[in-house]
């Protein structure tokens, strides 16, 4: 019977010291180098600030359910909703247009536990032919699947400016393109900063996927925005700072060192540059403030 015991209370023991293990970070963020520059960022914006965008729109296409210990690293036992949005980058007389969201039937494909919002859904798909250009943040569903499933997509295809990396891997099959959608496609190809529109600079930041980008934005009032998709799913991400933990490193196949070196970056930029704002890919509360300081419009 005292072997039985001791055997139990090592398996338990075993398998605490595994989760606590799986649940912290994988690379610490004090120990990477910092691999951005937001001065060239800035330079690359362009200098005719009368032509840069005036406004930015948002709207929910839907909330995924998520482990907040799986969200941040050392979080708590609880559910979070992470928001699913897609964003509308106003020029005077035209628009580029930042994520997509997901249809309904690959999002309830993919996600365990979601809500799905069919009028967000239906507003962006409405907004998709008349884009200057269609940008993401990286190749997931939950960012890009609304290109694929688009009954605009032919209408569309000469404006979706996906990179070479987002149509290059294996985790691109997340977008649902087929292969002859892919081949109407023109890759978007560039080093670490892309001046994709006055005022908008693409950055190249692989790490949660091999094609993930941030994307900044100076508005034609000055104000500074870095969208940075899923490198912070929550605030909490980038203000404390705190990484995804090991475990969510491993079942999104995320590159943990790079990830680090992106957050630790986006936390100088915070601490240092308090009015440039931080964008997260899915955190709902942070998105409401930024509405109701005047940073975001409420509308699409």
């Amino acid at each position: 019977m005292k072997i039985w015991m001791a055997v139990l209370v090592g398996v338990v023991a075993a398998t605490v010291g595994f989760g606590y293990w799986a649940l912290q970070p994988q690379a610490a963020i004090g120990s990477v180098i910092v691999p951005f520059d937001i001065e060239k960022i800035r330079q690359s914006a362009g200098e005719e600030k009368q032509l840069f965008p005036q406004s930015i729109g948002h709207i929910k296409i839907g909330e995924v359910l998520f482990p907040d210990a799986l969200v941040r690293s050392g979080g708590e036992f609880s559910i979070k909703a992470l928001t699913v949005y897609s964003y509308k980058i106003n020029y005077a007389e035209e628009y580029i247009l930042l994520d997509v969201g997901s249809d309904e039937a690959t999002m309830a494909g993919l996600a365990p536990s979601y809500e799905f919002y069919a009028d967000g859904f239906a507003n962006v798909q409405a907004a998709l032919p008349s884009a200057k250009a269609i940008v993401i943040t990286h190749e997931h569903y939950d960012h890009c699947a609304g290109i694929a499933f688009s009954p605009y997509f032919n209408a569309i295809a000469d404006v979706v400016r996906l990179t070479t990396e987002q149509l290059g891997n294996q985790r691109s099959s997340m977008c649902q393109l087929t292969a002859d959608q892919r081949l109407k496609l023109k890759p978007l190809e560039y080093d670490q900063y892309f001046n994709l529109a006055p005022g908008i600079v693409l950055i190249s930041a692989a790490g949660h996927t091999p094609g993930s980008q941030m994307v900044y934005v100076q508005l034609k009032d000055g104000k500074e925005l870095i969208f940075v998709g899923d490198i912070a799913w929550h605030f909490d991400n980038v203000a404390l700072p705190l990484p995804h933990p090991r475990l969510t490193n491993w079942l999104v196949q995320e590159d943990s060192e790079a990830m680090a070196a992106q957050l630790k970056w986006l936390n100088q930029l915070h601490v240092n540059i308090p009015n440039l704002t931080i964008v997260p890919g899915h955190d709902s509360s942070k998105i409401d403030q930024l509405v109701s300081a005047g940073i975001l419009q409420s509308t699409f």
